[in-house]
């Protein structure tokens, strides 16, 4: 089970999610999300574990340019972190963490999280 800790990042990223969902107006990330659905939750959890494996291989950046106290994807990565090994205890994805999973996958195929190119100097 979670911890309050990983509760409060998953709320956190969820009502994130939520109220940029209600801001805005349909995009090719919607399209992309739309086309998650057809996963199953054991495909959702996997695709996200592949995409969480390669975000560890360097550093996660975000497209935008804001201070890290207000960037979303630390909590992002904590949450999908405790939303699968909740899987991996209980075999159940409650709708809400799935929502927050094809976000995270959405948003990566996007490229709106990203793992940064190394300096070559």
């Amino acid at each position: 089970m979670m911890n309050r800790d990983q509760e409060e990042a998953v709320k956190l990223v969820y009502r994130s999610f939520l109220k940029h969902d209600y801001n805005r107006q349909w995009t090719d990330l919607d399209d992309y999300l739309h086309s998650l659905d057809y996963l199953s939750d054991e495909q959702t959890v996997l695709e996200t574990e592949t995409q969480l494996y390669r975000h560890s291989q360097g550093v996660l950046k975000c497209n935008e340019d804001h201070g890290d106290g207000v960037c979303l994807v630390p909590q992002l990565i904590e949450s999908v972190n405790a939303i699968c090994e909740l899987w991996t205890e209980t075999k159940t994805l409650h709708i809400k963490n799935r929502y927050i999973l094809q976000n995270y996958l959405a948003a990566a195929h996007h490229r709106l999280i990203y793992v940064a190119e190394e300096d070559a100097s």
